[in-house]
């Protein structure tokens, strides 16, 4: 049987604990009420303007001098609802920091992700220079990883895989692909490739590089992976391989050609290959013949013809 000691104990614990518990609940929320589409509304808000005011991703940017006006901020729940939205949606990358100026506005780090996807969907909305409305039907010029839009000026392409491969299934690269990376992929029946540069001159004076890929015999193949891999010490300048890309605007025409590329391995360290020569005309034409550049920015590459001779971008440091 309960003691009564201790029913009178539980009995005054219900009648002091629950006003208290509700009325440190209402002093926290300030008496205010806020529904799950209002906080998301607020951290969509706040979240915009630090993503507008921050120069790079994942800066650390302080809110600003109105952020304690704001209808949630004075309420600690409210307040801490906002951030972990803000958290929850990447917005940020972790909670704020509390100002060291007593009554100042806290600083946050903006999430790295969303920083690129804002800034890319202002591009995209203005044009390289804030200026296109994008009826010239051009794409915008897309950020680099840094954050920086990639310069026009100096447009470098990397073909993802070697046409053979790409026109495989992903089910069928997975079985037939043995290894790859940025600069070598290995099959199991179709050879080996390694990634070569093919630098295409302009009209307007600027030069395209196409990263492409070049399939070479097994011996070759061996041998320059391995310079790749800093396993062997260069014996050669020079390999004898076929182009494995078609490239505009000759298309499937140049696929297979043979050609010869410069060693990876020289004395200032590893480089990617070059193409330096081809026993087919249109390969050297591309190296040599300065082309329209509408003939060689097409498709997703489009974007490079937004170069402008009279205001050329800041170099971008690096690719």
């Amino acid at each position: 049987m309960i003691e009564p000691e201790i029913v009178v104990g539980i009995a005054l614990g219900l009648l002091i604990g629950l006003p208290l518990a509700f009325y440190l609940r209402r002093r926290l929320r300030r008496g205010q009420t806020f529904s799950n589409a209002e906080i998301r509304g607020f951290a969509a808000e706040l979240g915009a303007r630090l993503l507008e005011q921050a120069t790079v991703p994942g800066e650390w940017v302080q809110a600003g001098d109105d952020f304690w006006e704001q209808p949630y901020a004075r309420a600690f729940v409210w307040r801490m609802a906002v951030f972990n939205q803000m958290v929850r949606e990447g917005l940020i990358s972790q909670l704020p920091a509390p100002s060291p100026v007593r009554g100042g506005a806290p600083s946050f780090q903006v999430g790295a992700q969303a920083w690129i996807a804002f800034h890319q969907a202002r591009v995209a909305g203005a044009g390289h220079d804030g200026s296109d409305d994008g009826s010239d039907g051009l794409p915008p010029v897309p950020l680099c990883g840094c954050g920086a839009l990639l310069d026009t000026g100096d447009p470098r392409f990397n073909l993802a895989l070697p046409d053979p491969v790409a026109e495989l299934s992903a089910e069928q690269q997975e079985q037939v692909v043995s290894f790859r990376s940025d600069q070598v992929v290995l099959t199991r029946t179709i050879g080996g490739f390694v990634r070569a540069l093919l630098p295409i001159p302009l009209t307007d004076g600027r030069t395209v590089t196409l990263g492409v890929w070049i399939s070479l015999e097994e011996d070759a193949c061996k041998e320059l992976t391995g310079l790749v891999r800093a396993e062997n010490d260069a014996t050669r300048p020079s390999f004898e391989g076929r182009l494995a890309n078609g490239v505009e605007p000759y298309g499937d025409a140049v696929l297979a050609a043979p050609v010869t590329i410069s060693s990876p391995a020289t004395p200032e360290g590893f480089r990617t290959s070059r193409i330096l020569d081809s026993t087919v005309q249109q390969v050297v034409d591309l190296l040599h013949q300065p082309r329209d550049p509408a003939e060689i920015l097409v498709g997703e590459r489009a974007w490079a013809l937004r170069y402008d001779p009279a205001d050329p971008p800041a170099q971008h440091a690096h690719h």
